[in-house]
């Protein structure tokens, strides 16, 4: 009977729920796997900050104005967030000639919990890869992208703008 009442529920959801459930699930798997790791600080909320110091898969340095303009926050909430991932050693301050600006950059051990997170994603996307086959895997994978392009949020993917949510 519970079979029955599950698949009654997710037929009734939407490709959005799922899609966010699915997201949000990965993201605590993710989260857990980082703090056994040793990075026992992460939260999801460091990921809307730290996008913005990674371009090209290298890690980038910028001002907190840089930042509060990336993420569509006032300068003071985006000070806040620095302060917290610089406490944590997340970021680190960058020496620049400039001192009027002060500029942050991922320290050490911020990159090394970003590729360590980046890991722990590939090992949960080969699972359900693995378990899908690789065709309907990606196929998915290209539906939830046409679906993305189709409402207008492939963008800010692109540029790395993804915003938190309110």
């Amino acid at each position: 009977m519970v079979v029955k009442r599950d698949a009654d529920l997710f037929s009734s959801l939407g490709l959005g729920y799922l899609g966010q459930f699915l997201g949000q699930r990965l993201n605590e798997l993710v989260l857990a796997d980082c703090k056994r790791k040793g990075f026992l600080e992460v939260r999801v909320s460091h990921g809307y900050v730290i996008q913005h110091l990674v371009d090209k898969d290298e890690p980038v340095s910028r001002t907190g104005s840089e930042l509060a303009r990336r993420m569509g926050v006032t300068q003071q909430a985006a000070s806040k967030v620095v302060g917290e991932l610089l406490r944590l050693g997340v970021l680190e301050v960058e020496q620049a000639p400039d001192r009027r600006a002060k500029r942050v950059r991922l320290s050490s051990r911020g990159w090394s919990g970003v590729k360590y997170a980046r890991l722990s994603r590939s090992r949960l996307e080969a699972k359900i890869a693995r378990h899908l086959g690789e065709e309907r895997y990606e196929e998915t994978r290209d539906a939830l992208r046409v679906c993305m392009e189709l409402v207008g949020g492939a963008r800010r993917i692109r540029s790395r703008r993804v915003r938190q949510p309110d």
